[in-house]
């Protein structure tokens, strides 16, 4: 497996002011063998002992400082370490590098770690719907276990599940039933439903873009404009407030080109 560390990396260490232990520690939490795409996996501190010829005091030592310095989440009872940056560096290319991580994710064990892993799929600048939405689903299965659940994550949960009995509904016209016929919605309906939801999505911004697609999702005519405006929430742009009046340009890629139909 390859691993990218960017310059950024020593940047930052050395802007945390690390120890020799820290730097030797973190840059091995990005090479070992034990790591996978996701930067999230399960390593307990004596593999970093044995591999590293540490004593496990400072070993363990190490883990605390990288963690104070904000590098990485490290959950003792499941002795898995989650490293804040690596999707930053190594970011997931395309759908199918994403259908694989979420394959990893969902053969590790629950951890109170998928809710900063959640949090941090939201900050990313490219969103990643489908592990966003398997990520969700584990900390939404896991509260039953004593961890943590945002009404976000159950709100997103259950949006994929409508979303998903849409589609079966939708496919039945195969088999005689009539599929629903699209009809793009009014300025007026987009405002009333981001208001409904207090979207962080503009609605002349969300209108525009799609219109000068033609309501495409990459290659696919549109069926759920609310489905396509709840997936926009995730995008940069809206949660980094830098958008200006005035339409957005057409030439911007979907994001969703290549992703799931709506």
């Amino acid at each position: 497996m390859y691993t990218k560390i960017d310059q950024g990396l020593w940047r930052q260490m050395k802007q945390k002011g690390l120890s020799e232990t820290g730097r030797l520690l973190y840059l091995y939490l990005f090479s070992c063998p034990h790591r996978n795409m996701l930067g999230l996996y399960s390593l307990p501190q004596a593999y970093c002992c044995a591999d590293l010829g540490m004593e496990p005091q400072r070993v363990e030592e190490g883990f605390r400082e990288l963690e104070e310095a904000g590098l990485l989440a490290y959950d003792q009872e499941e002795e898995m370490v989650l490293l804040t940056d690596f999707l930053r560096t190594n970011p997931l290319d395309n759908v199918n590098v994403q259908k694989k991580a979420c394959t990893i994710f969902q053969d590790l064990p629950q951890s109170p770690l998928f809710s900063l892993l959640a949090d941090l799929l939201r900050q990313m600048e490219k969103p990643y719907s489908l592990l966003q939405k398997a990520v969700s689903a584990r900390i939404h299965k896991g509260s039953g276990e004593g961890y943590a659940n945002t009404e976000e994550e159950k709100e997103t949960e259950t949006e994929a599940e409508a979303e998903k009995a849409e589609e079966t509904e939708e496919g039945a016209g195969a088999e005689g039933f009539a599929p629903r016929r699209f009809h793009p919605p009014t300025l007026s309906e987009v405002r009333d439903y981001v208001l409904e939801r207090n979207s962080p999505v503009d609605p002349q911004g969300f209108l525009d873009f799609y219109q000068a697609k033609g309501w495409m999702v990459g290659s696919t005519p549109m069926q759920d404009w609310k489905a396509a405006l709840r997936n926009a929430e995730s995008w940069e742009r809206w949660q980094r407030q830098e958008r200006q009046h005035g339409a957005y340009a057409t030439s911007e890629p979907d994001p969703y080109e290549g992703g799931e139909t709506l």
